[in-house]
């Protein structure tokens, strides 16, 4: 961890799972971030979440959003920044999100906002995966199951 060849006195622990805090479990391992990657795979139709940066190479990227490697790369770089956003105010200000699936829209908030430094037909490939997502988002509902210590006899 960075923080701590700096001086930083503060926990190595990811402050949700427990785990040693390293980049790929907070980008991956991590239960958050597996949460996040496994809603942009049902999103996308992933037929796997990726669980490394190796998992990322190649084509598989551009075959997980539906665009080439480049703008696959692009995309995610948009909700590895919402998953470390959310990761520091946990860390740093002990602030849990309500609702993880905030953290997707964030991710995805990022995405557009940074759109326009692409080239214009990048941008046109690129929105074609947000619309993906948007359309997702908009039908997202969480199973709501009740979990119940009584028993009927």
């Amino acid at each position: 961890m960075a923080l701590k060849h700096r001086g930083w006195k503060g926990d190595p622990a990811c402050s949700l799972c427990g785990r040693h805090e390293t980049t790929t479990n907070i980008f991956f391992s991590c239960s958050l971030a597996r949460f996040i990657l496994s809603r942009l795979g049902n999103a996308f139709g992933w037929d796997k979440i990726p669980s490394s940066m190796g998992d990322l190479q190649g084509s598989r990227l551009s075959q997980m959003f539906g665009t080439n490697m480049c703008l696959g790369f692009f995309f995610f770089a948009g909700f590895a920044w919402a998953i470390w956003k959310a990761r520091n105010k946990m860390a740093i200000e002990r602030s849990f999100p309500n609702n993880p699936i905030d953290i997707v829209s964030s991710g995805l908030s990022f995405v557009q906002s940074w759109c326009r430094l692409l080239k214009p037909t990048d941008q046109d490939k690129l929105m074609k995966s947000v619309e993906v997502l948007k359309r997702w988002l908009n039908s997202y509902l969480p199973t709501a199951t009740t979990i119940s210590d009584i028993s009927y006899l």
